[in-house]
């Protein structure tokens, strides 16, 4: 991993380093808000660089990992996890397509898109970055009523509700970023951050409004999580319900179900303490005054952000054994298709090498016959009951003639 890393690294500096007078060129670099990154050293670049693609790979493989494991252990609808993969899938859309494109505008210390690309990779971030939160808040209800309102959970949570949920997420992450469509604030390359993104220093009261949108779903999740484990740990009342339900020879049952619900309890009480951590830092920064903001500060606060999209998968597999067999499991079914296919490939070449072996028999058979049989014609007629006498004469014969 750290060689690739290594490779990707200097590849991307040195292809970036051939094409930085083409994008000066073009008109590319936003010279109003210039903070001289370009006076950075090689070795803070590289720094720089090797960061982001780290977050990138780990975070494009890792959220693969995570969907690919809940998908092969057949459990897309059990226990909310339709939201923990649309969660991943956002996080690996900034990880694979927004994050490298970070890294190679901190290589260069400028803006390698155009303006329509810039406002698209901003779009993109933004509806992400929402969704995401979104996808937080749901996972909090539905654990919550999972665990307090145990009777009403499959009816309020049924397969249709939650697709529908899910589709709900990304509608209420385009809404958040449509004002800035409408001409209310602009979607743009921000030198410090080194990203695109909206201009958090034109219209601060559509900062005011995002931050109001982002603390709603923050407001469900603390709730959720709040009285849930307030429900878990004073009252029993999850345990006490599922106890009523069941006869008491079930009882190892509901040991073992209610370990499995505290232990995604805690898994997904540490996602949601991980991703408000991480995130925690640039609401501050919206709320204060971004332009107070030290040019390095903003980066490291909007870096951070980024790097939550990686380190959800590791969380889940570290923290929930459920989790953790599905990607041993996956890892064992891809090892199963290498060999086998490895496999396949070696009967090929030797079934390949039998039917070769065996034309070539085929074909040496087949002369050595076509060389008895023909051998008598050279014979000059001796076995065909020709005499030397009738050989002799018909030859003086064509002497006298």
């Amino acid at each position: 991993m750290s060689t690739l890393l290594f490779n990707i690294t200097v590849a991307t500096l040195t292809t970036l380093d051939e094409h930085h007078d083409e994008l000066e060129t073009h008109g590319h670099h936003d010279h109003s808000h210039d903070h001289h990154w370009e006076d950075r050293s090689q070795a803070e670049i590289g720094i720089e660089v090797f960061f982001l693609a780290l977050i990138a790979i780990v975070g494009t493989f890792g959220n693969l990992i995570l969907i690919l494991s809940i998908v092969i252990l057949k459990r897309v609808h059990k226990n909310g996890n339709i939201f923990l993969v649309n969660l991943a899938a956002a996080d690996m859309l900034v990880s694979c397509v927004c994050v490298p494109i970070v890294a190679a505008n901190a290589a260069l210390g400028m803006n390698v898109l155009p303006e329509i690309g810039c406002t698209i990779m901003g779009y993109l971030t933004i509806v992400c970055w929402a969704n995401s939160l979104s996808n937080l808040a749901f996972i909090a209800a539905n654990r919550y009523w999972a665990v307090v309102h145990y009777e009403s959970h499959s009816r309020y949570f049924s397969k249709k509700r939650t697709i529908a949920m899910v589709l709900v997420t990304w509608l209420w992450a385009n809404l958040l970023i449509m004002p800035v469509l409408t001409g209310w604030s602009k979607l743009e390359f921000d030198a410090k951050m080194m990203m695109c993104s909206w201009h958090d220093t034109e219209t601060p009261a559509f900062n005011a409004c995002m931050m109001v949108a982002v603390f709603i779903p923050v407001i469900i999740i603390i709730v959720c999580y709040w009285r849930l484990v307030h429900s878990v740990r004073k009252r029993g009342k999850w345990v006490r319900s599922i106890s009523q339900t069941c006869s008491a020879q079930s009882q190892g049952t509901n040991k073992k179900t209610v370990r499995k619900e505290v232990d995604l309890m805690k898994t997904l009480g540490v996602t949601v303490a991980v991703f408000l951590l991480f995130w925690l830092p640039y609401g501050l920064m919206l709320s204060i005054n971004p332009e107070q903001i030290p040019a390095i500060g903003e980066k490291i606060i909007a870096w951070l952000a980024l790097s939550s999209s990686s380190v959800n998968f590791i969380i889940y597999g570290v923290m929930n054994p459920v989790y953790r067999r599905g990607y041993v499991k996956l890892w064992n079914r891809v090892r199963h298709c290498t060999c086998k296919r490895f496999k396949a490939d070696n009967d090929s070449s030797s079934t390949f090498s039998v039917k070769q072996t065996k034309r070539m028999s085929t074909a040496s058979q087949a002369h050595r016959k076509v060389s008895r049989l023909s051998t008598p014609q050279l014979n000059f007629g001796f076995n065909s009951g020709v005499s030397s006498k009738d050989f002799s004469d018909d030859r003086q014969c064509k002497s006298v003639a």
